[in-house]
């Protein structure tokens, strides 16, 4: 037997009477069911009223406040909070608008040894590399060049290596699928002193952005080298390079 919806409530409800909706009683409570029809003598008309002591505003706000999770910020670890001293006490700004900073030990760089010779050594076996290839050694060489003009690197003519200070070795590395750069100059600060500690040793990287499951990144022209040196610093950033092996090394 197929019963529709009216029928089936008024088996197993209260009905109101003719022309009236059906009750219901549930595990949520009362339904209404059924049909309501007004009669033609009815003269009153349905009305509801609401009143509201509350602006839309608030009570948004109220609502808003409700739906808030509140967190409490997690504290600094040993890490983080030398980051931001360093930041705060070592961070400048020129009035040009260029960035100076500083590098930030963790040691004393007094424990860097000498690393005049290794510098040296790896830059001749470089040399004679690129003797053995003239077209690496134009792109070496202007790539040089750009760092010179650019005011990214100058000639030290008076360092004092009687204190701690640091050469960085560097090579080339080759890309033939770029449309920008085919050739790079990576300076190797991880190489070790006479004393088995490198630059990369002695300063600390307190963002290790791999650690995530995500990451992005940018990559923007130059944007490292638009980043001032602190003079200080830059004795730790020193390089040897000559464009032809008839011109002292610097």
């Amino acid at each position: 037997m197929l019963l529709g919806t009216e029928t089936f409530f008024s088996l197993l409800s209260i009905n109101l009477g003719s022309n009236l909706p059906i009750l219901q009683k549930t595990l949520l409570g009362w339904i209404v069911s059924g049909r309501y029809t007004t009669g033609s003598n009815n003269i009153s008309n349905p009305s509801c009223l609401f009143l509201a002591k509350e602006s839309v505003d608030a009570k948004l706000k109220k609502l808003w406040k409700l739906e808030e999770i509140t967190t409490i910020p997690e504290p600094w670890t040993r890490e983080q909070q030398s980051c931001d001293h360093i930041y705060n006490s070592t961070v400048s700004r020129r009035p040009c608008g260029r960035i100076v900073v500083k590098l930030p030990f963790k040691d004393d760089p007094t424990c860097l040894g000498e690393s005049y010779t290794t510098a040296l050594r790896r830059f001749n076996a470089q040399e004679l590399r690129l003797a053995k290839s003239p077209q690496l050694k134009t792109h070496y060489v202007e790539f040089m060049s750009d760092y010179e003009s650019l005011g990214h690197m100058s000639v030290v003519k008076n360092s004092n290596l009687s204190e701690p200070h640091y050469y960085i070795p560097h090579h080339c590395v080759l890309k033939p699928t770029s449309t920008t750069t085919k050739l790079r100059v990576v300076f190797d600060a991880s190489s070790r002193t006479t004393s088995q500690k490198s630059l990369n040793d002695s300063t600390g990287l307190f963002i290790r952005f791999r650690f995530h499951m995500f990451a992005l990144t940018a990559d923007i022209v130059k944007m490292y080298r638009k980043v001032l040196m602190h003079e200080d610093d830059r004795k730790f950033q020193y390089i040897l390079w000559r464009s032809s092996p008839t011109e002292r090394i610097n």
